[in-house]
């Protein structure tokens, strides 16, 4: 992906982008290869189970710093907002 190619998605791409399941994770590994990077996502429900492989994806270097940067602009106000809402709490038990 180009840099500057998230911005430019035409509906057939989001289409695209939907047209499949999407399954819960909640936790992932990531691991550094010589041709990239690896992730693999995976669901763990307890710690007395162990976790359930879902999907992975390889990435070359440059997608995987593209995804970075998307991520960090989207989850930006995200995390502010639970930056906030955390201090709230904290504020509220010391108060």
């Amino acid at each position: 992906m180009a840099e500057g190619e998230a911005e430019k998605i035409s509906s057939a791409e989001m289409l695209t982008a939907f047209s499949g399941a999407a399954v819960l994770a909640n936790k992932f590994y990531v691991t550094l290869m010589s041709s990239g990077v690896r992730i693999a996502f995976t669901e763990q429900v307890g710690s007395e189970v162990p976790p359930q492989f879902r999907t992975s994806v390889i990435l070359s270097f440059g997608d995987a710093i593209l995804l970075t940067d998307l991520l960090k602009r989207m989850l930006a106000p995200v995390e502010e907002t639970l930056a906030q809402a955390q201090k709230a709490a904290s504020d509220k038990s010391d108060g």
